[in-house]
């Protein structure tokens, strides 16, 4: 880990339960920021141990600055945990075109389900703020903390599963069947 042109810009732990992967992000993120980078560390596991890893109290989804005097060395180090439903909403302020839209899309009962609970949504989300984070070159180093998968690849998959349901026909014969729909929504 190191700048350079054969340093990579991001980082995905992933793996089964209990392999290490909170605490190689969290070493790996102190590493990158002890030699200077600027790091931010990403963890989509909701079982809340990467705070811990990193000396902090908790962690949540707007991104903190790891002390300075916890890092050492002359990088810099921010960790934010991600809230499925926050980096939903946030997706469709940024992509709904007025806030009449906003209003609609975050009172539809689908979406409320989607955001909320609906399998692979938590990835998709994740990889909605980490394309967020990429873009912003905010960073020179991210690194992702996932929760516990028995294929390493459901992270990166996930979210085309989830597309492939939203475009699914059972959703389209449930948009129908709801009282006064007319039609033309999107998500």
């Amino acid at each position: 880990i190191g700048p350079g042109p054969a340093a990579k810009r991001i980082l995905v732990c992933v793996g089964s339960g209990g392999v290490g992967k909170t605490t190689t992000a969290a070493t790996l993120a102190l590493v990158a920021a002890r030699r200077g980078l600027r790091t931010l560390v990403l963890t989509i596991d909701p079982a809340k141990r990467l705070a811990n890893s990193l000396g902090l109290d908790q962690l949540g989804h707007t991104v903190q600055q790891v002390p300075p005097a916890l890092v050492g060395g002359t990088g810099e180090l921010y960790a934010m945990m991600l809230d499925q439903k926050a980096a939903f909403d946030e997706v469709v302020r940024s992509h709904a075109k007025d806030p009449e839209a906003v209003r609609r899309i975050m009172a539809n009962p689908l979406y409320a389900q989607i955001s909320g609970s609906l399998a692979g949504a938590q990835e998709y989300a994740a990889m909605a703020k980490l394309q967020e984070f990429d873009k912003t070159g905010a960073y020179d180093l991210i690194i992702v903390d996932t929760p516990p998968t028995s294929n390493a690849l459901d992270f990166l998959d996930a979210p085309q599963k989830l597309t492939a349901a939203i475009d699914s026909p059972a959703v389209e014969w449930f948009r129908k069947m709801q009282p006064g729909a007319k039609g033309g929504w999107s998500v």
